[in-house]
């Protein structure tokens, strides 16, 4: 909730007071994380996932923030691995795919990127909800784009 809002600080400490409490278990090391990376301290967040996958090694979600990460810093054969990894636990796991298409983008491949975020949305990926983060800037003039969004918005009411 407070990551939502954009009150990263507070969520960070907020995750704090849970690995206090909880400090062999992966979700809070992965909830930080989200935090870190929406913050821009790629280096803390890493830290927090490698913590969390020594912790939990079949946790998806850990896999696919430390993707984030590593794409964040053009780290991309780093940030495929782990999405790989993600779909090895999760053949069906949206943000997975969401991750890779960020990553195409990044790397200016457009028809990977179309490949994979429309894999992403028909497996339940919210893209409207995260079309305004600045690595779908490029795409939010085309109408294959505008599409995908429409199709977002239709199959996951839950996030309008």
């Amino acid at each position: 909730m407070l990551d939502e809002l954009k009150r990263f600080d507070d969520a960070i400490e907020s995750y704090n007071r849970a690995i206090e409490v909880h400090p062999d278990k992966a979700a809070p090391y992965i909830s930080r994380s989200y935090a870190f990376i929406r913050k821009g301290e790629i280096k803390e967040a890493l830290n927090d996932l490698d913590i969390a996958i020594s912790l939990e090694p079949f946790r998806k979600e850990a896999y696919n923030n430390r993707a984030d990460a590593y794409r964040r810093i053009g780290k991309y054969r780093e940030a495929i691995t782990d999405c790989q990894k993600a779909l090895e636990i999760d053949p069906d796991f949206d943000l997975a795919y969401a991750t890779l298409a960020e990553t195409a983008a990044a790397r200016n491949r457009d028809s990977e990127f179309y490949n994979f975020i429309k894999k992403a949305v028909k497996l339940g990926f919210p893209l409207h909800k995260y079309s305004f983060d600045d690595i779908y800037k490029k795409y939010k003039g085309q109408k294959r784009f505008q599409e995908l969004i429409e199709l977002s918005e239709k199959t996951n009411k839950r996030f309008v």
